[in-house]
């Protein structure tokens, strides 16, 4: 694991991130390996052992948690890029704290009349021809919703999408049916939120969230 000299870093939040990107590259397909050993790294990388390793095929995902940027780790990334890039296969993820865990992050629970207008709303995007727009619209309604049933105030935390729809599951407040239903639209949401421009979202994949949403407030 490379550290820079004055980095200040927080184990618990790094165990925090791994353990998210853990889910979500296994939510992909990838096997994954935190603090991997050195014989499943290359070679050609000499003592160098990243934070993480995820697998799949002949793909091999070197995954670095940072705090935040400086320019020391900059520099010792642009030198790990540039042996990977001889190799086919292997490439560098660098994921930086500071954007994915704030302590100050307060997510309050939404008011019932606000998960419905979200509902119209993403409704609305998907007929203006504004799916992928209407589709994160919907999981971010959906997240809401389960916040609004449990009347959860989230404090600095982040979860999973695949952690949303099980304890969406767990609780009760989904079926059987709408949780596979949910589950497989998490690469579509993934690939979207990660910038996978070319992807195409229909109607259909729309409505299985928005319709979750719907049945979980009528239970309230």
């Amino acid at each position: 694991m490379m550290v820079s000299p004055n980095q200040q870093w927080n184990s618990n939040a790094e165990s925090r991130i791994i353990q998210d990107l853990e889910r979500t590259y296994r939510e992909q397909g990838f096997s994954f390996f935190s603090r991997p050993k050195s014989k499943m790294i290359p070679s050609f990388l000499g003592t160098y052992i990243p934070d993480a390793l995820a697998i799949k095929g002949s793909e091999h995902i070197l995954i670095e948690v940072k705090l935040k940027q400086n320019s020391t780790s900059e520099r010792m990334f642009a030198d790990l890029r540039r042996k990977l890039s001889g190799h086919k296969g292997w490439k560098l993820n660098v994921v930086y704290a500071a954007g994915l865990l704030e302590d100050d992050l307060i997510i309050e629970v939404p008011r019932a009349n606000l998960l419905k207008e979200r509902v119209i709303e993403s409704h609305d995007l998907a007929g203006a021809g504004h799916t992928a727009a209407a589709f994160l619209l919907a999981w971010a309604t959906l997240e809401a919703t389960l916040n609004f049933r449990n009347k959860t105030v989230l404090k600095g935390q982040l979860r999973a999408p695949g952690q949303i729809v099980q304890t969406l599951s767990m609780n009760g407040y989904i079926d059987e049916a709408t949780e596979r239903s949910l589950r497989n639209l998490l690469q579509l949401r993934n690939k979207i939120v990660h910038g996978d421009l070319s992807t195409t979202v229909s109607g259909e994949d729309i409505q299985v969230i928005l319709d979750a949403v719907t049945d979980i407030l009528s239970s309230d």
